[in-house]
């Protein structure tokens, strides 16, 4: 399998309140948190997350390539990433062999799966892309409002230059908060402004000042770099951390918590509520990443995960070999939902794909391009 054969397609192929926003930004949050005070249940596990160790082999061979959102109502979502630079790729037609694989892959209907979209930014062609697909009004909701209280997709990152006007779109919350400089010589500022875009997903826009590197790659043309990173609740992080690690050999970036009551209650939490903020990450990448947070017993548990539910129900990683994958992510507890499935697809040519279903009953896509 080639990771270089997977880049070089997708290059090809790529042409209302502060009370919600609170709790899921990358950076104001943790402005008012404090490293995690007490060890995690498996410190050995805690530590070779964030190191290269001869154990850890690395399965994935590149950072989040594809978030999936399915929507009721795709104009809407359309217009809404347009202000933040992604615009639909031309996809043609799908043949029925490959529709079919991917109805399986998704665990929707074949017609759910021939609705398929893909929102890019052309100019920025490692960035995530945004696959969308539709169902009816009355679906089911991962969940039917901005709060980050219940399990599963609950938000896409971008980065922002301070002039990214984003076509008029108005900020439901905007603020500035002082977090550490990377090399923890001293503070800097940080510019928040938080966006509700269709379907409940909540859109993180953070500012950071000139001479500290952006959460991704700007596009100049609309100012906006990203999709960043991808925010998702879950029950049990320290279980879901041994699963990327050992499943995927993705690395811990990121591991706070969060305490402050004022900001607890600002997020429309419970004010005793812990919540544990932590970040996985192919290794060395510095964007695409996965945001995990847990409420521990303050979490609510949701039935609506995956597809096909309305939200952000699918992510989707490149690997090295698709065998390996499904053995490595099973024997780390993850369950083999679909496949592996050899297909097509207009952005990424012959390839084999499965989708897995992590503890925490995330859903993930695992992708590797067929040798030439």
């Amino acid at each position: 399998m080639s990771s270089k054969h997977f880049a070089n397609q997708s290059r090809r192929h790529c042409g209302a309140s502060a009370r919600i926003a609170g709790c899921l930004t990358l950076l104001a949050l943790a402005a008012c948190a404090k490293p995690a005070a007490d060890p995690p249940s498996d410190p050995a596990a805690d530590r070779t997350m964030g190191e290269s160790t001869p154990e850890l082999q690395v399965i994935v061979t590149g950072g989040l390539h594809t978030v999936t959102l399915i929507t009721a109502a795709p104009e809407q979502v359309r217009g809404f990433f347009a202000a933040f630079g992604l615009e639909p790729l031309p996809l043609p037609p799908v043949g029925p062999g490959a529709l079919r694989a991917e109805a399986a892959l998704w665990g929707v209907t074949e017609e759910v799966a021939a609705t398929q979209s893909m929102l890019a930014n052309s100019r920025l062609p490692g960035a995530p892309r945004l696959r969308v697909l539709t169902v009816a009004p009355d679906s089911a909701t991962v969940r039917s409002d901005y709060s980050a209280q219940a399990d599963g997709g609950a938000s896409l990152g971008f980065a922002c230059l301070p002039s990214a006007e984003l076509a008029g779109l108005a900020p439901a919350a905007q603020f500035e908060v002082t977090v550490p400089r990377p090399d923890n010589a001293g503070n800097y500022t940080v510019q928040e402004r938080y966006f509700h875009a269709p379907e409940s997903v909540l859109i993180p826009c953070v500012t950071r000042p000139p001479d500290v590197a952006p959460i991704a790659p700007l596009d100049p043309a609309v100012g906006v770099g990203g999709p960043a990173y991808a925010g998702i609740v879950v029950a049990d992080v320290e279980r879901e951390l041994r699963f990327y690690r050992d499943g995927l050999g993705l690395i811990k970036t990121r591991d706070i918590e969060l305490r402050e009551p004022k900001l607890l209650a600002a997020a429309g939490l419970p004010t005793d509520a812990v919540v544990r903020f932590v970040q996985v990450a192919a290794p060395g990448t510095q964007s695409g990443v996965l945001t995990l947070l847990d409420l521990g017993a303050k979490g609510v548990r949701n039935e609506h995960l995956r597809p096909p539910a309305r939200g952000l129900v699918l992510w989707t990683f490149p690997v090295g070999d698709i065998l390996v994958a499904r053995d490595r992510v099973k024997a780390a507890g993850g369950v083999v939902v679909a496949g592996p499935l050899a297909t097509t697809s207009p952005y990424l040519g012959d390839h084999q794909a499965l989708t897995v279903r992590t503890p925490a009953g995330v859903l993930l896509e695992l992708v590797a391009t067929t040798v030439e």
